[in-house]
């Protein structure tokens, strides 16, 4: 989402709500703590080793061999680091916001005001933020975050590499050719939705190169898309995604009955995600900002789509996608829906510039200024969001919650640690108590009374333990938003 390179006016009131608006959520990556799947994929990369950890779960759990990697072998638990979490929560909220930069920067190469291209890549974080379902699941949750954000990454890394090699002459784009296609690749193998997600966008620049008669952009898009292909016959063939799905009741029964059962919900499922206010205002609040660079600097592309024809292939994307996620999982997860709308941000933006009219752009062209009713309406939009939103929420948990319940988690685990080194199996431990979560970094998760809730079996394996339980007596004490509600099935 460019920026609309405001007047000097503005010069000191952009960056202030910038800060504003991120500072709670890096500050919170200093209190991320594991959770359940994180020590269990620990665990298993203790008792398989690596290789065979990875052969395990592609033959029982899942296809996706590229975050099976970076949640087995470069799991921070794996190796005793129980702040590489937060390490990974802050390095991924920097790494997306420095795709975005060079993102900006190469849509128009001839630009060099760092400045602007910077407001612009962290005002898309921001408003991602504000518009996300879940941020916990995207930053702070180690194993999902691996899943979904490393493969929106991939997705980004694939196509500005791509820009970036189709501007070299013919000799000079082996380099940037490897490296997109390693993104594709990963990309391919980090989740299905974003798998499908990007065959998806190559697809449609394939379609769009030969209108172009562009042979050597036909075969770069013919290339990554064959390589996608291949990737994600590897991933969706996995032995594993069959297993789960019967783990999970859904793959017992016929194709056709789960497509019946899926078209309809997914039909329901785009439409309400179109339907939400905020999302609505935060597609407005791209357009607002967008439209003044447009005018002043012309279509990056180099070739103009109307929107009648791009916002059809948008909204078949995500249908797709999110049909994908109704089949095998039986439902929308909030995760899931991370991904579709940063898709959907992304698409628009594109789409936006996409049909622009065509215009040279020179080093000397500066972009035109636009109404300053415009600009002003886009930044008030984005702080009521702040206002109103997550933002106001992660200020609230930072201020108020982070730090008891971070201590409170350390102290467990001194409990923890100190079970296994004397070679306890069986432990009690105190629930998080007198801390409000917010639904940020604290979603109101934790240990329950009875050993087979997956919590305390995934924690209890990874320290050595038959069973982990919370204290019953204490859950009192505990905000009735906290997990204080868990019991056994039977005392339901």
């Amino acid at each position: 989402m460019p920026s609309a390179f405001p007047p000097r006016s503005f010069r000191y009131a952009q960056p202030a709500l910038l800060l504003l608006g991120l500072l709670p959520f890096v500050a919170l990556c200093a209190y991320a703590e594991p959770y359940s799947d994180d020590f269990l994929n620990a665990w298993r990369t203790w008792t398989y080793g690596p290789a065979g950890v990875q052969r395990e779960l592609y033959q029982q759990w899942t296809g996706r061999f590229f975050s099976t990697v970076l949640i087995t072998v470069a799991n921070p638990l794996t190796w005793g680091w129980q702040a590489g979490v937060r390490w990974a929560a802050a390095g991924l909220l920097l790494a997306l916001a420095a795709v975005q930069y060079a993102g900006v920067r190469q849509l128009w190469p001839d630009h060099r005001r760092r400045t602007p291209a910077a407001v612009a890549s962290l005002a898309a974080l921001l408003l991602y933020l504000q518009l996300m379902p879940d941020v916990y699941s995207a930053f702070y949750w180690y194993t999902a975050a691996a899943v979904y954000t490393v493969g929106q990454l991939g997705f980004l890394l694939v196509l500005l590499t791509s820009l970036a090699g189709l501007r070299q002459p013919p000799g000079q784009r082996r380099g940037w050719a490897v490296a997109a296609g390693a993104a594709a690749v990963a990309t391919a193998g980090a989740n299905e939705v974003q798998l499908l997600l990007l065959l998806a966008t190559l697809a449609g620049l394939l379609v769009l190169s030969g209108r172009r008669a562009a042979p050597a952009t036909r075969r770069w898009w013919a290339g990554l898309l064959v390589i996608t292909l291949l990737a994600g016959v590897v991933a969706v063939a996995a032995p594993g995604n069959f297993t789960r799905l019967v783990d999970k009741g859904s793959g017992l029964e016929p194709l056709p009955h789960k497509l019946l059962m899926a078209l309809p919900r997914t039909g329901r499922g785009v439409l309400l995600l179109l339907a939400q206010p905020r999302l609505l205002a935060g597609l407005g609040l791209v357009y607002l900002l967008l439209a003044p660079l447009v005018r002043g600097r012309g279509n990056p592309f180099g070739h103009r789509i109307p929107l009648r024809q791009s916002l059809p292939l948008l909204l078949a994307g995500l249908g797709l996608a999110q049909l994908v996620s109704f089949i095998g999982l039986g439902g929308s997860l909030a995760r899931i829906d991370n991904v579709l709308i940063y898709a959907l941000l992304l698409g628009w933006s594109a789409a936006l510039l996409a049909a622009a009219e065509q215009q040279p752009a020179t080093s000397s062209q500066l972009p035109a200024p636009g109404p300053g009713w415009r600009r002003r309406l886009a930044w008030a939009g984005l702080l009521v969001l702040c206002a109103t939103g997550p933002t106001a929420r992660a200020w609230q948990e930072w201020l108020y919650s982070a730090r008891p319940y971070a201590r409170q988690m350390q102290q467990r685990y001194a409990l923890l640690e100190a079970a296994r080194r004397a070679g306890r199996r069986q432990l009690t431990v105190p629930p998080i108590v007198h801390v409000r979560p917010y639904h940020v970094l604290l979603t109101g998760q934790d240990l329950a009374v009875w050993p087979g809730y997956f919590a305390n079996a995934e924690t209890a394996v990874y320290f050595g333990l038959t069973e982990l339980v919370a204290d019953e007596r204490l859950l009192p004490q505990a905000h009735h938003d906290f997990g204080g509600q868990w019991r056994a099935p039977a005392e339901r």
